[in-house]
C-alpha cells in the first residue's frame, strides 16, 4: 500500500510539473502573440505614415498638372486666350 502511495504522489507531481510546462508554453505562445501584434501595428503606422507623405505635393499645385481623366484639356478656355478680353478688362479698370 505504501509503494502505490508512493507512485500516486509521483504521478501527481509529473501532472502538476507538465501542467506548468503546458501553462509555460501557454504564456510563450502568449507574449509571442502580443510581439506579433506590436510589430503589425508597427508596420501599420509606417504604411500610414508612408500613404500620408505620399498624398501631400511635394509642390504647390499648378496648371501643367494632367487634367482629370475625361476632361478635354481646351474645354473651358474659350473666351480667356484671347487679347481683346484682356483690353476689355484694362478699358473698364481706367
Amino acid at each position: 500500500l505504501y509503494v502505490e502511495a508512493v507512485k500516486l504522489c509521483k504521478l501527481r507531481q509529473e501532472q502538476v510539473s507538465l501542467k506548468n510546462a503546458i501553462r509555460k508554453k501557454e504564456l510563450e505562445i502568449r507574449a509571442m502573440e502580443l510581439d506579433k501584434m506590436k510589430l503589425e501595428m508597427e508596420v501599420l503606422a509606417a504604411k500610414k505614415q508612408f500613404y500620408c507623405a505620399r498624398s501631400t505635393p511635394t509642390r504647390p499645385p499648378s496648371y501643367d498638372w494632367p487634367e482629370p481623366l475625361g476632361m478635354n484639356y481646351s474645354m473651358g478656355l474659350e473666351g480667356f486666350s484671347s487679347d481683346e478680353d484682356e483690353s476689355s478688362h484694362s478699358a473698364t479698370l481706367s
